[in-house]
């Protein structure tokens, strides 16, 4: 009669277990909704066309975007030359490139990403 009892009891046990899983997820999408947890995400995009000469790439595996009060500049690795070519986007126009070592103390053989602060 005890293994019965046990049964049931193991029986009831995962009943109840399902139940308040199910009553937990759904009083949490419930509370969700209600206090404005789920956002919408919306975005624009801007275009910018500058042009290259033969010495900058077309796309850049490697960028980061960097923003001034009053400027946006867009930084990209460029792997065959291995530099960091540096453009205005709010002027629309290519600022410098900066050489990175290749030999020595300061070497940086191939960057994997980067980011500008």
């Amino acid at each position: 009669m005890y293994n019965i009892f046990s049964m049931s009891l193991n029986k009831n046990i995962g009943l109840l277990a399902r139940y308040f899983i199910l009553f937990s997820l759904i009083s949490c999408k419930n509370a969700a909704n209600e206090n404005g947890l789920i956002k919408r995400l919306t975005y624009s995009i801007d275009t910018v066309s500058i042009g290259v000469n033969e010495y900058q790439l077309v796309d850049y595996t490697y960028s980061s975007i960097f923003k001034t009060d009053s400027l946006d500049y867009f930084y990209g690795y460029n792997q065959p030359l291995h530099r960091i070519d540096i453009f205005s986007l709010s002027d629309k126009s290519f600022i410098k490139s900066i050489p990175l070592s290749i030999d020595g103390p300061n070497a940086l053989e191939s960057p994997f990403d980067f980011f500008c602060t």
